[in-house]
């Protein structure tokens, strides 16, 4: 049995197989580890090819193609609810709360972004809600907590299995960008709401 994946991404546990006289059958293990694959919908092809010396095979036998789509762990919105901690490149970690947004599927409202929010300000980020796990950030409008008026744009992927995020965003204040790498995982200050709140004052 022959491997053409990369062995971190498919691994054989055996590649010569043994059938035994009176059995039609033999088995090996396959172990696929899907966080080594790029994110696609598309379907992936594993072949599986028998070769055996002096045995001529018959044709099905000897090479069989098994489809196996890509999956990932399902999106649950009530998993990227309440206390996160962010981790900012440069800056260091800080609590935020995430909230659901009441009239947009799949969006999500973090209430204290670059640890710098001015009240009731928040920023949000759509999850895509598929396999693919990416996370937009519009561009949006931003007031911070010393009043400055700012623009945040972006992009960024999550992790349904792990409950964690990734988002890359530019930062506009004053006239000038700032490059923004923030990285999500739960922990921190929970909170009770799970939807917007038409009004709220945040936490320094």
């Amino acid at each position: 049995v022959s491997n053409e994946l990369n062995a971190e991404q498919v691994n054989l546990a055996n590649t010569t197989l043994t059938i035994l006289e009176g059995h039609s059958f033999a088995s090996t293990h396959v172990t696929i580890d899907p966080t080594k694959f790029t994110l696609s919908p598309d379907t992936l092809k594993m072949v599986l090819s028998m070769t055996a010396s002096g045995i001529e095979l018959a044709p099905y036998g000897a090479t069989t193609d098994y489809a196996f789509i890509y999956n990932v762990c399902p999106f649950v919105i009530e998993d990227y609810l309440g206390g996160f901690t962010c981790n900012e490149t440069g800056y260091g970690e800080y609590t935020i709360n995430l909230l659901a947004d009441p009239d947009v599927p799949n969006r999500i409202h973090n209430t204290n972004f670059w640890d710098y929010a001015g009240p009731g300000e928040t920023v949000y980020y759509d999850f895509s809600g598929d396999e693919n796990q990416t996370v937009d950030v519009p561009e949006q409008d931003f007031v911070f907590g010393g009043g400055e008026a700012g623009i945040i744009v972006g992009s960024g992927t999550y992790d349904a299995c792990t409950q964690t995020f990734y988002t890359m965003t530019t930062v506009t204040m004053d006239g000038t960008d700032y490059p923004t790498e923030h990285f999500f995982y739960k922990g921190g200050k929970s909170v009770v709401k799970t939807t917007l709140p038409k009004k709220y004052w945040l936490r320094k």
